[in-house]
């Protein structure tokens, strides 16, 4: 290690590590006295046992002595107080029946979200931990930090996103396969030609807790409370959750269409080839079924005046359209059932009866 460099001006060496004076009070740390602690069960409890002083990489001058500056000190437990930690964890998760894995997500989410404001108002003192136990600069620790508690609320928000989703309607855009000729299966092996049923077959829960997944609640006070949980998601879906996409909504158009999944898209070349005839077309295309894209069909076709669903069904759509838009606004509609997909000319001969209309 360089322990020395030479001063400016001068041929004498310069001390690489500060005098205690020397540090700005600002980044001083104090040493951690209280660090002979640890969580067991839920529970901090104090260790009477040995420990372990932790030391900084960085050095303090005092007089003519330099020695590693003392930070703390943390417990030397025995392999009694490790069983007795995985034994809490064991009795903690319960088979996944335990309080924590059996939380509902949104309560799961308030416990983070409440962590997060108490490890913010101790943002100085990690920062300058940082800085003293791995050598690191001040803007660095402070960047660590910050990106720590970005990283909590990103994961707080996927997981709302990811319950959000297995709850709700989103069409996806395309079509995978369409099978217009007959298929044949043939006959399943007979029983005896099955593979053990101990290798692949649901037998039960055997030596374990039973694990039950249900959405029904016969007690009628749980029910309720059930459904104040669900009613609350949903506002927030209505609030957040609503996602959709616009085409050529900007050039005046004097015809707004409603579509979805493919017909969007061969309603999009259609919208294209009327432009070259100078009549504009605009689109909006609902990414979420619920909640439905209501205020934006409103806004766009007040201003626009004619509305028309065009789907690959019977109208299933034209309803939800018809109420976002009100009766003061008659809602057209195009549509071909059976599988059939409606090329661009069609859609455009459609949109032209409408306008004429």
């Amino acid at each position: 290690m360089v322990c020395a460099m030479r001063r400016a001006g001068t041929d004498a060496p310069a001390p690489v590590f500060p005098a205690a004076n020397e540090i700005p009070p600002a980044h001083q740390v104090k040493y951690y006295a209280e660090g002979a602690r640890y969580l067991m069960n839920g529970q901090v409890r104090t260790w009477d046992g040995p420990c372990q002083e932790v030391f900084s990489p960085l050095c303090i001058r005092d007089g003519g002595q330099t020695a590693p500056h003392a930070l703390g000190h943390y417990p030397l437990m025995t392999a009694d107080q490790s069983r007795q930690a995985e034994d809490a964890a064991v009795r903690a998760w319960d088979n996944g029946c335990g309080e924590w894995p059996t939380m509902s997500v949104i309560d799961r989410i308030r416990c983070v979200e409440a962590f997060i404001p108490r490890m913010q108002a101790v943002r100085d003192e990690v920062v300058r931990l940082l800085m003293w136990e791995i050598g690191k600069t001040l803007p660095d620790s402070q960047k660590e930090f910050d990106r720590t508690v970005e990283y909590i609320k990103a994961t707080i928000d996927a997981l709302k996103h990811l319950d959000n989703d297995h709850s709700r309607f989103t069409i996806v855009d395309g079509t995978i396969g369409q099978m217009m000729e007959p298929v044949e299966f043939k006959p399943p092996p007979p029983a005896a030609d099955l593979p053990s049923v101990e290798t692949w077959a649901t037998t039960g829960a055997k030596g374990r807790k039973c694990n039950i997944a249900h959405s029904l609640f016969l007690d009628p006070e749980a029910l309720e409370k059930n459904n104040h949980v669900l009613a609350a998601k949903y506002k927030v879906w209505q609030k957040d959750e609503i996602r959709f996409a616009t085409y050529n909504l900007d050039n005046n158009p004097r015809l707004l269409i409603v579509a979805y999944g493919t017909m969007a898209r061969i309603c999009s070349t259609a919208i294209d080839e009327l432009k070259q005839k100078g009549v504009e077309v605009g689109l909006i295309r609902p990414i979420t079924l619920y909640p439905f894209p209501a205020a934006a069909i409103l806004q766009h076709a007040k201003k626009i005046g004619k509305v028309i669903s065009v789907e690959m069904s019977m109208g299933q759509m034209v309803e939800d359209v018809q109420a976002a838009v009100g009766h003061d606004i008659h809602v057209g509609f195009f549509g071909r059932a059976g599988g059939i997909i409606p090329s661009p000319d069609e859609v455009v001969q459609a949109l032209e009866a409408e306008l004429r209309a």
